[in-house]
């Protein structure tokens, strides 16, 4: 029992650790295309040139794809870590 407790805490932080660095790149990627939006707005307003930033959408969307992905493994991994959980925790009440 211990055994498996132990593997679906592992299991657990290993999900959770997935799941927060892939949403962390995601927001990552929308933070630099909102910025990019801003200056170009700001410069726009102001009567300055105005810069383009080329490869913004490319980018989101490629990092949207990863972070989907990366978002799937850790979600089933945080589930089998759940189902573990509640294993260990019916066992131990039928003894």
């Amino acid at each position: 029992m211990l055994l498996i407790t132990i593997v679906s805490l592992i299991l657990n932080i290993a999900g959770t650790v997935i799941v927060s660095v892939s949403a962390n790149g995601l927001f990552s990627a929308l933070h630099v295309t909102l910025k990019a939006h801003d200056t170009t707005l700001q410069l726009y307003l102001g009567g300055h040139k105005v810069l383009v930033f080329t490869g913004l959408d490319q980018m989101r969307e490629r990092q949207m794809s990863r972070s989907k992905k990366w978002l799937i493994y850790g979600l089933i991994l945080i589930s089998i870590a759940f189902a573990l959980q509640v294993c260990v925790s019916f066992a131990t009440l039928k003894m």
